[in-house]
């Protein structure tokens, strides 16, 4: 009343019906249950985060601060190379908000109509090259797809694939790699709120050459390493999707608390 702008008043918020809600200790109990798997996502999660942070500090130490710059990013790593097409007509397809800004794994694709746009396979890492996700860290490495499957993603990222002879984690960490993401930021170029850098101008980008044999050594435990972070995300995102489904099931009576007890507890285990 009183406006074109649609709206509710507070009178009619108090008339609507809410469902009942259980007593308050059975309520604390759901919440210590679904906490439970909470922190176990937690867990895996910080566990993740100290794996890539001890893979960066040693190829930095080894790698990264020797103080010859005799080498370029395109020795290690080819930018958007050439990718078969989908065989699907509905191919997985990773937009620009499931690129993580912290982390690698990149939520799970959707299907969508092969319209065009980057094409990457698994163990490729896709970095947003557009204002602000390129300031925001949006790169995301790719173990949720099949090897041998081609994936499309947005016309705004660059996508990374390590060269022969390089492991593909090491393509994400140079990509996240604090000097490099300098370097991309200040070749941006466009019109404010546009900018973009390209793949030509990351390509240059100066590094020292790695130790004999280091770099193969360093390759096989990032490898390992990564696997295992991968098996992480998925045991999180199972996770996650079970406490989403107990949850109203719990609040509505549907399931009892101590029905999920003995998960919650197994999770915690």
């Amino acid at each position: 009343m009183g406006s074109t702008v649609a709206h509710l008043r507070v009178a009619d918020l108090k008339s609507f019906a809410l469902p009942d809600l259980p007593p308050l200790p059975t309520q604390q109990a759901i919440a210590e249950v679904l906490g439970a798997l909470d922190d176990k996502i937690a867990a895996n999660t910080e566990v993740a985060s100290t794996a890539e942070q001890f893979l960066r500090t040693e190829m930095d130490s080894a790698w990264l601060q020797r103080p010859d710059r005799e080498a370029v990013l395109s020795d290690f790593v080819d930018l958007n190379p050439p990718t078969p097409k989908p065989n699907d007509s509905q191919p997985l397809y990773v937009d620009m908000k499931k690129l993580p800004e912290s982390g690698w794994s990149i939520d799970a694709p959707d299907r969508r109509e092969a319209k065009g746009g980057a094409r990457f396979q698994r163990g490729d890492v896709l970095l947003a090259r557009i204002t602000p996700c390129l300031e925001n860290r949006k790169t995301g490495y790719v173990d949720n797809i099949d090897d041998g499957e081609t994936a499309i993603g947005s016309t705004e990222f660059i996508v990374l694939r390590a060269r022969d002879g390089v492991a593909p984690p090491i393509a994400f960490l140079l990509a996240t790699e604090a000097r490099f993401r300098e370097f991309a930021i200040q070749n941006m170029v466009g019109t404010s709120g546009r900018q973009r850098v390209t793949a030509s101008d990351l390509a240059r980008f100066a590094l020292p050459k790695p130790g004999e044999g280091w770099l193969a050594d360093f390759g096989n435990r990032a490898t390992a390493l990564f696997e295992q972070v991968e098996s992480l995300h998925k045991e999180n995102t199972t996770l996650a999707a079970t406490r989403d489904a107990l949850l109203p099931q719990l609040m509505s009576g549907t399931l009892r608390v101590r029905d999920v007890e003995k998960l919650a507890s197994e999770v915690g285990a």
